[in-house]
């Protein structure tokens, strides 16, 4: 049975989109916004496809582009409840990372001061701290984001029968059949709207475990808006870490 298109993550290379075009007639491989773009011929099998792949690997990895710095002395992120600024700090030890709590009124901002070897141009510092700084979104996760879902699922009269908070990096939400939602704390990055089409897509799912037409109509229904302009809006976001 031949390989399907699909989306998965590879240890070396990170997000890998596999498309089957039924006119191709050989394998294409190119890096497009970070990430690997693969075209294979229809009825490719999986000890092929991982033939072709292993061929690929040494050029896709010498020309893996470098994603320009997002993080800098200075870099500051005002969410919508919550915000954090990151400094250089020659007071710590050279790769050390340090947080200080300042509230604004009832929003908490964190001062993240980093060592003065820490290389905004390293994508492993700038990913060391991102995560860093996932910890303290999750903090929010926990105060506002768990509050605000709960006020959602209300208004919409389904009902969850837990709430949790993941660290999912691209799984942005997941509802078990058991009635409980996962929510990833990369949601309190996110403004209202943004979050709310997250929440109401795993409470759809609480009446439809799929994603056929009447799990979209009713999730549509519960965010109350068309769904593809808030779909490109999340797609097009640009995110305060990586």
């Amino acid at each position: 049975m031949g390989i399907e298109s699909c989306v998965y993550e590879d240890d070396r290379l990170g997000i890998i989109h596999v498309r089957v075009l039924s006119t191709a007639r050989r394998f294409i491989a190119r890096w497009k916004n970070g990430e690997v773009y693969i075209t294979i011929p229809p009825d490719t099998s999986p000890a092929q496809y991982d033939k072709v792949l292993e061929g690929f690997i040494p050029e896709l990895l010498a020309c893996k582009p470098k994603p320009p710095a997002l993080f800098y002395d200075g870099y500051r992120f005002d969410g919508f409840d919550w915000s954090f600024e990151i400094r250089h700090s020659d007071g710590l030890n050279p790769l050390a990372m340090l947080s200080q709590l300042k509230m604004h009124g009832d929003r908490p901002h964190w001062i993240i001061m980093v060592g003065p070897d820490v290389d905004f141009s390293d994508p492993a510092h700038c990913k060391h701290i991102s995560r860093y700084i996932d910890k303290h979104a999750a903090h929010v996760a926990r105060k506002t984001l768990i509050h605000f879902a709960k006020e959602v699922a209300a208004q919409s009269g389904q009902h969850v029968t837990g709430w949790e908070v993941s660290h999912g990096l691209r799984t942005l939400g997941k509802c078990s059949s058991e009635g409980k939602i996962s929510l990833s704390c990369r949601l309190a990055y996110l403004p209202p709207e943004l979050r709310r089409y997250t929440i109401t897509h795993e409470l759809a799912h609480l009446t439809h475990f799929d994603h056929s037409p009447a799990f979209h109509a009713l999730w549509a229904k519960l965010y109350g808006e068309p769904l593809p302009p808030v779909k490109q809006r999340l797609k097009s976001y640009r995110w305060p870490v990586y």
